[in-house]
């Protein structure tokens, strides 16, 4: 059983759970959109190894974190305006949907991947808006595409129709 995988970006590392899911954890370095340092990289398995297939679309995605990370911050942008009430937005917090990707108040990306799974989650642990308390927010991927914001803050899903505009 290996205990570590060498991935293109970094070594993966078996994390210990109390669970029947395995938890790897490792980290990437991004200078993008307003982010530098490391990056939190977690892949989900069912046991305690991971797929060729699992490493090879995880290092894809890596590749592209630049991309995704705009990607997800203008996902997470535009659902906000489109239904400022519905995500309780405060009247002090409306004038940060105006900011540009890279001003916008949400910190300490994550990336969650899942085994043998294109569907994927960029955490923003943190975050100024109301919404992002107490475990931040999160954008849905299914491969490099965002497909529905996650309010952490209650566990539901509030979107899965957004386009991103540019």
């Amino acid at each position: 059983m290996a205990q570590s995988y060498n991935a293109n970006f970094g070594e993966l590392i078996l994390m210990e759970t109390p669970q029947e899911i395995s938890m790897w954890s490792g980290n990437v370095h991004i200078d993008a959109a307003g982010f530098s340092g490391e990056v939190p990289v977690y892949i989900h398995t069912h046991g305690n190894e991971i797929s060729a297939a699992s490493i090879l679309f995880v290092e894809k995605i890596v590749a592209d974190i630049d991309s995704c990370l705009i990607n997800g911050l203008l996902f997470i942008k535009q659902t906000l305006q489109k239904d400022p009430e519905g995500h309780n937005i405060t009247e002090d917090e409306v004038d940060w949907l105006d900011l540009p990707p890279e001003e916008f108040p949400v910190d300490l990306p994550e990336l969650i991947f899942y085994e043998d799974s294109e569907e994927w989650m960029l955490r923003f642990a943190e975050g100024q808006f109301a919404i992002c308390d107490p475990f931040g927010i999160a954008v849905l991927f299914q491969q490099t595409e965002p497909v529905a914001l996650e309010d952490l803050s209650d566990g539901n899903e509030t979107s899965d129709d957004n386009e991103i505009v540019e």
